[in-house]
């Protein structure tokens, strides 16, 4: 038996500060999948890994009856075992370590602190609340004032552009059910502007142009091998966009599905921030699947341009 999963974080490439090898959350996180009896998708995936300690971004998992599997010096892992099978995770080092571990449960009213070891990069951070709220978060701490699930996200710039270098997820109280029903491609638009409306937010329309940009982007992104914003010697959306447009704005979501991609996008507080900001009132969606799994490209803008 041997099958694979991989999501929006799960591919990013960053200049890892930490050394690659065995972590212990890694073999915690592959012993938990074990019992599970499956590989979990999206943001169930990412309520394993805070249970086991993981914080930052994965690269894949495999269940398989080898026992020796390889694993490259340069990436962090754990494995665990079972009369199913041998359990490898990887992931890419994380950039910075943690002085205390974030709380996967807290209760309503709590204080949740971010605690970053070491020199950590340049970073900003946000947090989703299960009402939808996007939060900026300042001096590593926020409030849980709120039953559900909060998603606590940073992010820092790259050469690749804006990379995601934690996500995790905080159940505060009863489990939250955000982010609901995972959304097909034809349903990514219906699920914005139903969003949109509970927020008072002007819906979103169709762009025939944004559609075939995003398209492309999501071929060259696929093509470039990650979920990146710009890529050394190559044109960018910067460089695609005609004025007309206004102001814009990207996301980019790997998964091995489109429902795990726009999941994914869906418990991002920065990612899901675009797609309800009230400046934007255009949108385009373009992906492409293949075995590698599926890359999503979403593309907002303040103005039409040229005739629909």
């Amino acid at each position: 038996m041997k099958s694979m999963v991989s999501g929006l974080i799960l591919t990013l490439v960053t200049a890892a500060a930490l050394p690659g090898g065995r972590y212990a959350s890694l073999d915690s996180l592959a012993s938990s999948i074990l019992r599970t009896d499956r590989i979990p998708a999206g943001s169930e995936l990412l309520r394993h890994a805070a249970r086991a300690g993981w914080f930052w971004p994965l690269g894949a998992i495999s269940v398989q009856r080898e026992t020796t599997v390889a694993v490259p010096d340069s990436l962090a892992w754990g494995r665990a075992e079972s009369n199913d099978g041998v359990c490898l995770v990887t992931a890419p080092p994380p950039v910075f370590s943690l002085e205390m571990p974030i709380p996967a449960f807290a209760e309503p009213g709590d204080t949740v602190s971010f605690m970053p070891g070491g020199d950590p990069p340049a970073m900003r951070g946000a947090v989703l609340s299960p009402g939808l709220r996007v939060l900026s978060i300042e001096g590593g701490s926020f409030l849980v004032d709120q039953e559900g699930t909060w998603w606590l996200e940073y992010m820092s710039e790259t050469e690749f552009g804006p990379q995601v270098q934690l996500l995790t997820p905080i159940t505060v109280g009863k489990p939250g059910a955000w982010p609901g029903n995972r959304w097909s491609g034809t349903d990514i638009l219906a699920g914005m502007n139903n969003l949109r409306r509970k927020l008072s937010v002007t819906p979103l329309s169709e762009s025939s142009f944004l559609n075939a940009l995003a398209s492309l982007r999501a071929r060259q992104a696929r093509s470039w091998g990650g979920a990146f914003h710009i890529y050394p010697g190559s044109a960018g959306t910067s460089e695609m966009m005609p004025q007309g447009y206004g102001g814009w704005a990207e996301n980019i979501a790997v998964g091995s599905s489109i429902p795990e991609a726009i999941e994914m996008i869906l418990v991002s507080p920065f990612h899901l921030a675009s797609c309800i900001d009230g400046r934007y009132a255009f949108i385009g969606i373009g992906s492409v699947s293949g075995q590698e799994g599926t890359m999503l490209v979403i593309i907002l803008s303040e103005l039409s341009g040229s005739p629909q």
